[in-house]
Parts: C-alpha cells; sequence; structure tokens
C-alpha cells in the first residue's frame, strides 16, 4: 500500500492531512465509505480520530460481508492509523527539539557538567 508508506515518511502533519484527503478523494468513486469520513479536508489528528473510530465500527459492522465496501473500510482504517501514528511522531519529535534541542527527557546540562 503505497499511501501508507508515503505517510511514514512524511514530514508534517500537515501534509500527512493532505496525503489522506487526496487518499480520500480517490476513494470516493468506490463507494464504502462512510459520508462522514468522505468529508475533506482533513483537520488534524482529533479529525482523524473520530473518523478512525467511525472506520473501525463500520469495519466491525461489515467485516464478514465478501463485498468491496468492507475491504475499502478496512484498508482505509488502516491508512488513518498509519497516519494517526505517524503525527504522534511528528509531535513528539517537535515536542524534544522544544524541550532541550533533541535531548531525551531526563537530560540536564548540570549532570552534564557534573560528569566532566
Amino acid at each position: 500500500m503505497m499511501i501508507t508508506e508515503a505517510i511514514r515518511k512524511a514530514g508534517s502533519e500537515h501534509t500527512i492531512c493532505a496525503l489522506l484527503t487526496a487518499y480520500v478523494a480517490t476513494m470516493q468513486f468506490s463507494r464504502g465509505l462512510p459520508e462522514r469520513v468522505r468529508a475533506i479536508p482533513m483537520l488534524g489528528i482529533d479529525d482523524l480520530k473520530s473518523l478512525l473510530e467511525q472506520l473501525v465500527t463500520e469495519s466491525e459492522a461489515i467485516i464478514r460481508l465478501p463485498d468491496v465496501s468492507a475491504f475499502n473500510v478496512v484498508e482505509a482504517a488502516n491508512v488513518f492509523d498509519v497516519a494517526i501514528d505517524r503525527i504522534n511522531k511528528i509531535q513528539e519529535e517537535a515536542a524534544r527539539e522544544r524541550d532541550g534541542r533533541g535531548r531525551s527527557p531526563g537530560y540536564s546540562p548540570l549532570l552534564e557538567t557534573q560528569a566532566a
């Protein structure tokens, strides 16, 4: 699934939302995704989490159907899950940068000085 690879390599939340918006736009023609999920653009991680919950609920309801729409919903749930995971990682990396220029959360310049 190439879209998940693009999402995993994306460098910003904005890029991920743009990729998801393009993905959902292509899925609109195949039917099978809940209408709320097809509403674009994606508005950030809270919106994505809500949409993922809807996809999971929908997939649980239709998973036993031998239908293309069941596959589409499960695939979309996977794509959204990867996107949320990547956004969380980007946010964690940004927080580390803000909180100590990439150092671990327990880093202290005082400890570094004492060790020298």
